[in-house]
């Protein structure tokens, strides 16, 4: 078991008095990008570029942001899934989010069938949309 935040193998539980004098700290990733964010994967990372294109799935209800120029499948993309949509603003504000300049954290995974991605499931999790 691996922490996905650090990366650190060496993690286990914490209990009882261990878990009520332990205080936790927020990590800071360092902000990641098209040109690294392939040695990142199944981490906790920020990652920071310019959204290509906002494409919506063959079923009509998931949304990919595009920071690549290519496939669903092949692009690093932020994904939308239907049940998260009304969470991070409606289909607006991922509309929006073309041509823009996006910071966000989240767990960045390599799928096996859908290639790199963040899901995206609140709003807080896109820290800043700029020109």
């Amino acid at each position: 078991m691996r922490c996905v935040a650090c990366g650190n193998a060496s993690i286990g539980a914490l209990s009882g008095a261990q878990a009520r004098s332990t205080r936790g700290r927020d990590y800071n990733p360092d902000i990641v990008t098209l040109a690294n964010f392939r040695s990142h994967f199944d981490r906790v990372v920020t990652f920071e570029g310019r959204v290509h294109a906002v494409r919506v799935s063959r079923r009509g209800s998931d949304f990919a942001v595009m920071f690549e120029n290519t496939s669903w499948a092949r692009g690093l993309k932020l994904v939308f899934f239907r049940g998260a949509i009304r969470a991070v603003g409606g289909t607006d504000f991922i509309h929006s989010l073309a041509g823009q300049s996006v910071r966000v954290r989240g767990l960045l995974i390599n799928h096996n069938q859908f290639g790199p991605e963040i899901i995206i499931s609140e709003r807080s999790m896109i820290l800043s949309v700029s020109r």
